[in-house]
């Protein structure tokens, strides 16, 4: 989501694990092998045209191929943004009265700022006022944000390597273009990076493809042959449907059994999945394995 540190309740992580430390996800396979085509996440995509379910499910590819680039998403892939955007919602709602506001939060991760508000605004179901609410929001958000901006493990480490070796990469965001630029550029990470795409430069956030095809296109490349990572449910359904290798690296967040079906890579960390694809030197894969 567009993000304006907290701890994550246990439920948050309760359930997920990596066997190996990287997995490809897979989930509820028919008799011959084939995933479920029942998930109604699936057919809500299928319907909206972004591709067909048959192309979805079978999108399964060789876990290392002869990609050229890699684009990132940002928030809670690169930039531990998501905990600070997700403090600063619960820190509001309980300045209003409300309840813990983690669960609606989860809900707006990896969409765009017009997105989230919607979901905001039926989460809040007209307890407190819409715009007071939003506008507490975002002032505590801006306050961590000033305090830093961490990062998320193995963001450098991949990036430097991946600079190091030649290879184009980009960064696409649901966040606008300009917060996205400040925010890398404060955090040091503007300059391993080609181009930055955010959710204000297409029509259809994630998880329509868009902002990944248009990503690819900046860095001059087929979809096919980049590697996308992102953290989220939306963001990993715009990369697959992109038709890019998706490595998913979940955040506060556990993938839902429908994107599991997929078949993208899920990896506990950048390190992990960069190394699980290929992507990294011998030296930065040295530093990976003995982590």
């Amino acid at each position: 989501m567009q993000c304006f540190s907290f701890t994550p309740h246990r439920h948050l992580t309760q359930g997920f694990s990596v066997q190996n430390d990287v997995t490809f996800a897979s989930n509820r396979r028919g008799p011959h092998g084939q995933a479920g085509t029942g998930s109604p996440l699936l057919r809500l995509y299928a319907r909206a045209q972004f591709i067909s379910v048959p192309a979805i499910i079978h999108r399964r590819r060789s876990p290392i191929l002869s990609q050229n680039a890699v684009i990132f998403d940002m928030d809670g892939l690169l930039l531990d943004t998501e905990r600070l955007c997700c403090d600063a919602f619960v820190e509001a709602g309980s300045a209003f009265g409300l309840p813990d506001l983690t669960d609606l939060f989860l809900k707006c991760i990896g969409m765009r700022m017009a997105e989230s508000n919607n979901i905001v605004r039926t989460g809040l179901d007209g307890r407190v006022d819409f715009d007071a609410f939003i506008a507490l929001w975002r002032h505590k958000n801006a306050e961590k944000h000033r305090l830093g901006i961490p990062l998320k493990p193995g963001a450098r480490e991949v990036l430097t390597d991946l600079r190091t070796q030649g290879i184009a990469t980009a960064v696409a965001t649901s966040t606008n273009t300009t917060s996205a630029t400040d925010h890398l550029t404060k955090v040091g990470l503007a300059g391993f990076i080609d181009h930055i795409i955010g959710g204000n430069q297409v029509t259809r956030g994630k998880p329509a493809p868009d902002i990944y095809l248009l990503a690819a296109e900046r860095l001059g490349y087929a979809t096919k042959d980049c590697f996308a990572f992102e953290d989220s449910d939306p963001g990993t359904l715009a990369a697959v449907h992109s038709g890019a290798t998706t490595i998913q690296i979940p955040d506060l967040k556990q993938p839902a059994p429908e994107v599991l079906q997929l078949g993208h890579i899920v990896a506990p960390n950048l390190l992990a999945g960069a190394h699980r694809v290929g992507l990294l030197s011998a030296k930065t894969n040295a530093v990976e394995q003995s982590l």
